[in-house]
């Protein structure tokens, strides 16, 4: 039979007698070689360029190298009855180092990908169910974003996100501006000041904050110092109370010095049981309780809660 491409040629030498039918064996015509060698370089022109249909077997290592412009490549082709498409593979156009991967020694179960370990060898892995895609609108559950290596686009400068009655974060309708100041903690110690507690519950019992000064002749309440105003009349005191503001309260410890008999003038913003002030204790060093309350009519509603208290 004629020996038509390369793969039918012997590795005996003997065996090779003729090219595509051009005997080359011991003792031929010489025109017949120049024959023989031009078709002897036309298959291989076809071997080359993979026009044969030869299989190639290759021992050792097989090296796809590239030129000065494009990087290696192997291309792996459809059958020819179908197309020219293929499919390859191609080197980077530049290489810190040689990469080499090894394959698995088996195949994987179904829907198995194929993983590294970081140091060339490639193995079988199940994917974690569900795909996070790059682009595109998911639903993410049970998922830790770490607030340190991610960022969380289109948001306003200063705000925070918060989530619908849903659960969900649904965009601007989220988002909330910081407020200024020192973010309140749950465990520290802070001073808040102008808040406003919606049915709070005061656990371990709570503390207001005490004013105690001496009165001289003239004196100017101000809630800024305390809630507890603890005084001691070292005059006949004029007290001035600030502006009522409904719902405001505040308790008065009023003490006489070591005098005593000092007396006091309440401001008409003050309003007491039957129109008259009660009598203060004059004796000496002696304490008497007070309670204001501020109505909705910017009145000060006086109570005597108890009197002649030695402290």
């Amino acid at each position: 039979m004629p020996k038509t491409k390369i793969s039918e040629f012997s590795a005996t030498p003997g065996n090779n007698t003729d090219i595509d039918g051009i005997n080359i064996a011991e003792g031929c015509a010489p025109s017949g070689i120049n024959d023989a060698i031009r078709e002897l370089m036309s298959q291989l022109k076809d071997f080359q360029a993979g026009d044969a249909g030869d299989p190639i077997t290759v021992v050792g290592t097989l090296g796809a190298k590239g030129t000065a412009s494009v990087a290696g490549d192997l291309k792996l082709y459809e059958q020819t009855t179908n197309g020219t498409n293929y499919a390859g593979f191609k080197a980077p156009t530049s290489l810190a180092a040689n990469i080499q991967w090894v394959l698995p020694n088996a195949d994987g179960t179904a829907n198995q990908i194929l993983k590294t370990d970081g140091s060339g060898n490639l193995g079988w892995a199940s994917a974690a169910s569900g795909d996070v895609t790059l682009n595109g609108t998911q639903t993410l559950t049970n998922k830790t974003i770490s607030a340190d290596d991610n960022t969380l686009s289109g948001l306003p400068a200063s705000s925070f996100v918060t989530s619908n009655a849903s659960g969900n974060i649904d965009g601007g309708a989220s988002q909330k501006a910081i407020p200024t100041g020192a973010v309140v903690g749950t465990t520290d110690t802070q001073t808040l000041t102008n808040k406003t507690v919606e049915g709070g519950t005061f656990t371990n019992g709570y503390t207001e904050e005490v004013n105690t000064a001496n009165t001289g002749t003239a004196y100017t309440i101000s809630l800024n110092d305390g809630s507890v105003q603890i005084l001691t009349l070292t005059g006949n005191c004029t007290f001035t109370f600030p502006a009522a503001t409904a719902g405001r309260s505040f308790i008065m410890l009023l003490k006489q010095d070591g005098t005593g008999s000092r007396t006091v003038t309440w401001p008409a913003a003050v309003k007491w049981p039957g129109g008259t002030a009660p009598t203060i204790t004059s004796t000496a060093s002696k304490l008497d309780k007070y309670i204001f309350t501020a109505d909705n009519n910017s009145n000060w509603i006086g109570s005597e809660a108890g009197k002649n208290y030695s402290v």
